[in-house]
């Protein structure tokens, strides 16, 4: 159901995957302990919250969460994840997304894929100045924040099947 709290005196890691992880609902919170991590990619696992010392994970650059159904929301702390590169959210339940999402100042690449009851994106997204792509799929979006038009930098924007 969870992994070792030993698993956080990897210090020298720099990418994890999990993936199929059977009944993993939960990563220990010791994960932010792991401060050398660059790239970590999570499908498929029935995880129900992530812990709240995942923004503590200060190099973390590329970020995949994928396909976990229990998973109904971001922690606020992912606001602090402010090396975060890349980020794709894919086939969540997600309601709604963390107020400090728009505290992701490194962020250049933003996947939300078939995270069905996701009706809008916070209004703080007009505050990723360096996102240039952004490709929203297979949502419930009810309006696309005016904030969007903010994002002066975008050079590759995909709205696709979306109930906007």
């Amino acid at each position: 159901k969870t992994l070792p709290v030993t698993f956080g005196a990897l210090l020298s890691l720099q990418e994890l995957t999990i993936e199929r992880g059977g009944s993993l609902e939960e990563l220990p919170p010791s994960i932010g302990h792991l401060t050398s991590l660059r790239t970590l990619h999570l499908s498929f696992l029935e995880l129900k919250t992530l812990p709240s010392t995942f923004g503590a994970l200060a190099g973390l650059q590329d970020l995949t969460i994928a396909n976990c159904e229990s998973l109904k929301e971001l922690p606020p702390s992912i606001g602090q994840l402010t090396s975060l590169r890349q980020l794709r959210v894919i086939d969540l339940p997600l309601k709604t997304l963390p107020s400090t999402f728009g505290a992701l100042v490194s962020l250049q690449e933003l996947t939300i894929e078939g995270c069905g009851p996701l009706e809008e994106l916070q209004p703080s997204i007009g505050q990723l100045t360096w996102l240039r792509t952004l490709h929203l799929s297979f949502l419930d979006l009810k309006t696309l924040q005016s904030t969007i038009r903010d994002l002066a930098g975008m050079q590759d924007l995909a709205i696709d099947n979306c109930d906007t």
